[in-house]
């Protein structure tokens, strides 16, 4: 860990990385959705929506 002094007198720690960091999502999902009494299609549609970005037109 490296630790640097800003302006304002904090402390901001900087973490040292050896060898490469992976991308988070560098594989593709395969998304199974099933239909439950549980979670309601307006439900779903935000999902969609928020996680994977689909317009409405397209998460319904």
């Amino acid at each position: 860990m490296n630790f640097t002094y800003a302006p304002s007198g904090s402390t901001v720690v900087q973490e040292k990385h050896e060898g490469k960091i992976k991308p988070e999502f560098s594989k593709e999902w395969v998304v199974i959705v099933w239909n439950d009494p549980v979670n309601l299609m307006s439900y779903v549609t935000f999902v969609f929506q928020k996680l994977f970005g689909y317009s409405k037109e397209e998460a319904t």
